[in-house]
């Protein structure tokens, strides 16, 4: 699924954006509301974290920083970006906006929105130290936990199966770290058959019941079938990297003859996919009533063609 949690240059939605990211001044507002949103108490995170039950009072009074030793252990309970923990985690803390279920941050409103389509496309040759193909089951897994944090189980594709897309498809299967070598976002798309993407497009399968022999190595097929999953990143500037690199692999192929698709929730990257070329053929209602998901198919060959 194309997980782009980021609102187009569009008024409406850009108020809808404001509304949804919250600027946070402290650590300690940022831990209460993930505690509220998680429906958690203050001694189930210490338990996490493993300190006791006035070190987490502590740090929501902002009476006391978290110790460095310890932000890792706080990025793996809550999966909270480590920027955004080092943003607030300080004497002079950085406001910083931020959305939980977006799992996005942002330092200003300008930098909210998803960024221009047209930049994107011109800044294509942008490459990044931090993106390197995903290299082991574990780095996946630890993907696992993001996408899962908010997906529909009949929406989730079976790890043994993405092990094996990330084998054939290297190069667009991603793991993005910060400076520290924390999780910062990810791509995972796969080569499907064509057989399979049908029954996908059509509805007969989901997600679920995708299995390692409905995979192929697209340099087999005249007419390759690429399945994102799932792209994110948790910020603007990591999301601009990651897109290059994908959209690097799409304008070196030989051929125009593949197909793009995707089963995305919500309604926030509508008007990204339109842009990129890819048609809307159905919706779905989730599990949140305000939100549902969206299959899309196309081609990228005439945004990267064109000026």
């Amino acid at each position: 699924m194309l997980f782009i949690y980021l609102y187009p240059r569009q008024t409406t939605l850009e108020t809808k954006a404001l509304l949804l990211m919250k600027l946070y001044t402290s650590l300690g507002d940022l831990l209460m509301a993930f505690r509220h949103k998680q429906n958690m108490s203050q001694g189930e995170l210490a338990g996490l974290i493993d300190v006791d039950i006035r070190t987490v009072q502590r740090w929501e009074r902002n009476t006391t920083l978290v110790k460095p030793e310890k932000e890792p252990a706080l990025v793996e309970a809550t999966l909270l970006p480590h920027q955004l923990i080092r943003n607030l985690n300080s004497t002079y803390p950085i406001p910083t906006y931020f959305d939980f279920d977006l799992r996005k941050y942002s330092l200003t409103e300008l930098d909210i929105d998803l960024p221009d389509i047209a930049l994107l496309k011109k800044q294509i040759n942008m490459q990044s130290e931090y993106i390197k193909e995903i290299r082991s089951k574990e780095e996946l897994e630890n993907i696992i936990r993001y996408i899962n944090y908010r997906n529909e189980s009949k929406h989730q594709i079976a790890t043994k199966v993405l092990n094996e897309a990330r084998i054939n498809l290297t190069a667009l299967n991603l793991n993005v770290t910060d400076t520290y070598g924390f999780y910062a976002g990810h791509s995972i798309i796969l080569s499907i058959k064509e057989n399979t993407y049908q029954k996908l497009r059509n509805r007969e399968i989901y997600n679920q019941d995708l299995v390692i022999d409905d995979l192929i190595d697209f340099r087999t097929v005249e007419k390759p079938i690429f399945y994102i999953y799932s792209i994110t990143a948790d910020s603007n500037s990591t999301l601009t990297y990651l897109v290059a690199a994908i959209l690097r692999f799409f304008k070196s192929l030989e051929s125009t003859e593949y197909t793009l698709a995707t089963l995305t929730p919500r309604d926030d990257n509508k008007a990204f996919n339109q842009s990129i070329g890819l048609t809307n053929l159905w919706n779905e209602a989730g599990f949140n009533k305000e939100e549902y998901y969206s299959f899309w198919e196309g081609k990228l060959d005439h945004y990267l063609n064109s000026l």
